[in-house]
């Protein structure tokens, strides 16, 4: 029953991106996001049978259509400006929790995220994540969970993409949450990225990029 019930949301969640991008209001939008991740949340079946039907790879290929998207219509200061929140960043945060309850606690999703490049729309999209509270909270929440006893997803954050690695990325994140720490400021952020440096320490790369940026920013 959970698998038919599954099966019927992984084929109706991918259309939403299309009718997000066109602005068409969908009452049952969040239903339809919340279900799955219920579903994949509580039952282990679920989540083998989402790998099976390769939905850790449609995923990522939302990510990598968002990211188009974003980037030609789009930019990150915008979402700053903007007091109404963006549907397409709205779509983005579901992808990603979806993605973290897939592989969450199962090496094997792990594997594929990383054989299938998620770290490099996630490096891609930073910009705009970090533009927005509740991006930037799954974001980080999810590269919790796929850093975690996972040293083929830790070695994947080393991967450069443009001119910074992901991990590079989330050091910077840690520095400046640092500068702006106070009584008044949560401290998820800064707590979050702190534990993926520490789920990373342990591979070689990883520990070398932490050390040399440290090292910079210190020196």
């Amino acid at each position: 029953m959970v698998n038919k019930i599954f099966y019927l949301f992984y084929h109706i969640f991918p259309l939403c991106f299309l009718i997000t991008v066109k602005k068409i209001s969908v009452a049952n939008f969040d239903s339809i996001a919340s279900g799955l991740c219920v579903i994949l949340g509580i039952s282990s079946k679920a989540r083998m049978f989402a790998i099976d039907r390769k939905f850790i790879e449609s995923l990522i290929d939302n990510l990598n259509e968002i990211q188009y998207y974003l980037m030609t219509h789009t930019k990150p200061q915008s979402i700053l400006r903007s007091k109404k929140r963006s549907p397409v960043i709205h779509y983005l945060n579901w992808t990603i929790l979806l993605l973290c309850n897939t592989f969450s606690n199962c090496e094997v999703g792990k594997n594929i995220c990383a054989d299938h490049s998620l770290i490099v729309p996630i490096n891609k999209l930073w910009p705009w994540i970090i533009s927005d509270e509740m991006s930037r909270h799954h974001t980080i929440q999810m590269l919790l969970s796929y850093t975690n006893s996972c040293p083929k997803s830790s070695h994947s954050m080393c991967v450069t993409v443009g001119t910074n690695s992901l991990l590079a990325e989330v050091i910077d994140l840690v520095m400046k949450e640092m500068s702006l720490v106070s009584r008044s400021r949560s401290l998820l952020a800064l707590e979050g990225c702190l534990e993926i440096l520490k789920n990373v320490s342990n591979h070689i790369h990883c520990r070398t990029i932490i050390v040399k940026v440290f090292f910079q920013f210190y020196s």
